[in-house]
């Protein structure tokens, strides 16, 4: 690699950054991205739990890439795809915002992480007073990671737990 970065050719490379995954020049003009560690992509995924626990959507919002699809499945107002950062901001977020006592503080707690190649599934338990009484639930999320970001997010909860106490309705 030393030789390789004296040789000036890795200013044809279009990413160099030794610490979130390095980019080879191999013959013939082709590169090749060595795939971060399922340690590095664990860890992204804890620092975004983390920050949103500390009330920083600053951080957690930057660990997010700027294509993302996040899907929520199930049956509820946010029960659906948001594609890109743009829409999870003003739209998912929102919604969280506008259906929890934030204030009051949000709390993340990453369970379990299981991680192969770029996708982390975490198991987390979360807690936080919303507008029609608690709302502790259990999410499974699973993630794909590139470069550093998270790119891609199915999470499965209770969407039961979220009618009713984010929208005080009941199933009958």
């Amino acid at each position: 690699v030393a030789e390789w970065l004296r040789s000036g050719l890795q200013s044809r490379v279009r990413q160099f950054d030794p610490d979130r995954g390095l980019h080879l020049l191999l013959k013939y003009g082709r590169t090749r991205r060595i795939i971060m560690s399922v340690e590095e992509n664990k860890r992204v995924v804890h620092e975004f739990f983390n920050a949103v626990s500390n009330d920083n959507f600053e951080v957690a919002l930057s660990v997010l890439d700027v294509d993302i699809v996040w899907t929520i499945i199930g049956d509820t107002p946010v029960s659906k795809t948001f594609r890109g950062l743009k829409d999870v901001e003003e739209n998912l977020l929102k919604e969280i915002f506008r259906c929890t006592k934030r204030e009051v503080g949000i709390n993340l707690e990453v369970v379990e992480t299981i991680s192969e190649g770029d996708k982390v599934v975490a198991r987390v338990q979360g807690t936080v007073e919303a507008k029609y009484g608690p709302y502790n639930n259990t999410y499974c999320h699973v993630f794909k990671v590139r470069d550093g970001k998270i790119i891609e997010d199915i999470e499965y909860l209770d969407t039961a737990l979220i009618q009713k106490t984010w929208y005080g309705r009941t199933l009958n």
